[in-house]
């Protein structure tokens, strides 16, 4: 089974602008047009998916009964390195946040596997980062320090579960 985390939120921008927008965030340049639309990077594959609100209730719920769901899903490389792996973990959740902040009307989730949640913004609360990601297995070598900082630190209700 391959390592995902996924961007999951209400439908800002087409997916072809949200997958654009992400792959020129994470430097993976190189494109391919399958029906899917994938982007690639050398440690990194990024991907797009919009569903409808039938295909995932519970998620249009979670973001306030949106009627499209846009999902974009990250898969490192099976063969990072510790160090490697920590750093794509950071660019990722920094690109998640940069996301938020530049689209300031979407609301949603970053995860791991779809199921726990990493960075959230729901609401009028702003972008929220787990507690978790300030222990040493998240935040290996302080790559996370300059995010943690930034953002509001609390433990986030793993709803996904």
């Amino acid at each position: 089974m391959s390592i995902e985390y996924n961007l999951i939120a209400s439908s800002a921008l087409p997916e072809r602008a949200a997958l654009e927008y992400l792959a020129k965030l994470l430097a993976c340049d190189r494109e391919y047009s399958d029906p899917d639309g994938v982007a690639r990077g050398s440690e990194l594959r990024v991907g797009v998916l919009r569903t409808s609100v039938d295909h995932d209730p519970e998620m249009s719920e979670l973001l306030g009964g949106v009627t499209e769901i846009l999902t974009l899903f990250f898969h490192p490389s099976k063969f990072l390195t510790e160090d490697h792996d920590a750093r794509i973990f950071a660019e990722l959740m920094e690109a998640a946040a940069q996301f938020f902040e530049d689209f300031p009307q979407a609301k949603g989730l970053f995860t791991f596997q779809g199921e726990e949640i990493y960075l959230q913004r729901l609401g009028e609360d702003g972008i929220i980062l787990d507690e978790r990601l300030s222990g040493p297995d998240y935040n290996r070598d302080g790559v996370l320090d300059a995010l943690l900082a930034k953002y509001t630190v609390r433990e986030i209700d793993q709803v996904l579960l």
